[in-house]
């Protein structure tokens, strides 16, 4: 028995199994109230999914396809025992505008999402400050609210003053970096509204699971020899723990003298504390020798043609999806504003999607704008 979810909104299930069993070539659900899902992963090995109706009565069991099961590995950087119910139908209900219509096409550039945060920072000139890392962060009980930053700027140490702050980095480092957030609690309720108790922002946040990830950018004299199948801009190697590389080059329709390839390894099995000490155990050339060896697979001369390797791991790579966190008070909690600060992560989702981080972002700017616009109506002087 693997997991139940935990929204039960009738219409959002029945389109998100519509995708599900669309993919699978499997009937559609039939309509049911209240339906809840379960997945189930059977001594065979196999993948399926259980629809429930009130009062824990099976309606439908479907057999999930193993090749798309796998896709969560890729996207979620998680396996499916790490990945929620929800989280997993959401994976393939959201590309399709409608059961049985195409899925949507990819949208990606070669220097990937690099390419959008160029673009969204450029309007912001010389306002944008990078090299300037925030140490703490301290908030006015009282209104008016004044924040004051404290931060490593080029290197020196340096005090900034707003009126107003958005805290856009993840939710882990707000206890840290947020000056008495982490003792403020908020009183929360369970699924049915009530058995309420206290839960303090600190243990909100040590809820969140975040995926440990290494990448390694190695650069190329030229492409490597090909093993049966022709190189691509995304590459995946048959049976290994790595996610494969990318080829950038390839989408610019360039194959051939020097270029880069970028090589992914999530470090499943073991969400969280676990898989960064598991990523921190092995070094720089540890590392290197294991993408190398997964890469010499397909391409035999790889070590022949690298000329350098860049190794980088990431602890809080991104946020998992992983059983309860969608729905759980604790996610309610962290994204709630403190003392006038706004938070704007695509962790607060609960989903590793730039789209999710855009919307939390222009979630924030307008409540803040909200906020401007009632205490301007407030001040302003009444007509004659």
């Amino acid at each position: 028995l693997w997991k139940r979810a935990a929204e039960k909104r009738a219409d959002e299930w029945r389109r998100a199994l519509a995708e599900i069993n669309a993919t699978n070539g499997a009937r559609l659900v039939a309509p049911v109230e209240d339906p809840s899902l379960e997945f189930v992963r059977p001594p065979d090995g196999s993948f399926r999914v259980r629809v429930y109706a009130s009062g824990y009565e099976l309606v439908e069991e479907h057999v999930l396809d193993q090749a798309r099961v796998q896709e969560l590995f890729d996207d979620y950087g998680a396996t499916i025992d790490e990945t929620s119910a929800w989280a997993g139908i959401f994976y393939f209900a959201a590309r399709r505008a409608a059961p049985g219509r195409e899925s949507r096409p990819y949208l990606t550039w070669p220097q990937g999402n690099g390419f959008v945060a160029t673009r969204l920072a450029e309007p912001l000139g010389d306002r944008l400050r990078t090299d300037c890392a925030v140490i703490r962060i301290e908030a006015t009980a009282d209104e008016p609210r004044r924040y004051r930053i404290g931060a490593i700027d080029g290197g020196r140490p340096r005090c900034f003053a707003s009126r107003r702050l958005v805290f856009a980095a993840p939710q882990f480092l707000a206890p840290y970096l947020i000056a008495d957030l982490g003792e403020a609690a908020s009183e929360v309720g369970d699924s049915e509204g009530s058995s309420a108790e206290r839960l303090t922002r600190r243990d909100a946040a040590r809820s969140f699971r975040y995926g440990a990830w290494v990448v390694a950018n190695l650069q190329l004299d030229r492409p490597p020899a090909e093993a049966g199948f022709p190189i691509a801009w995304d590459n995946v190697i048959h049976d290994s723990p790595s996610l494969g590389y990318l080829a950038t080059s390839y989408q610019r329709g360039i194959d051939r003298g020097p270029t880069v390839w970028t090589w992914y390894y999530p470090l499943t099995g073991g969400v969280g504390h676990d898989a960064r000490r598991q990523l921190a155990s092995a070094g720089r050339d540890d590392w290197a020798e294991i993408a190398l060896a997964d890469l010499a697979r397909p391409h035999p001369d790889i070590r022949e043609r690298v000329r350098r390797i860049d190794v980088m791991r990431w602890g809080h790579a991104m946020i998992c999806p992983v059983p309860g966190f969608r729905f759980s008070a604790s996610r309610r909690v962290a994204a709630e504003a403190w003392r006038g600060i706004e938070f704007a992560h695509s962790d607060l989702s609960g989903l590793p999607l730039f789209e999710e981080a855009f919307a939390r972002g222009s979630a924030a700017g307008r409540r803040i704008a909200e906020r401007i616009e009632r205490e301007r109506s407030e001040t302003a002087e009444p007509e004659a």
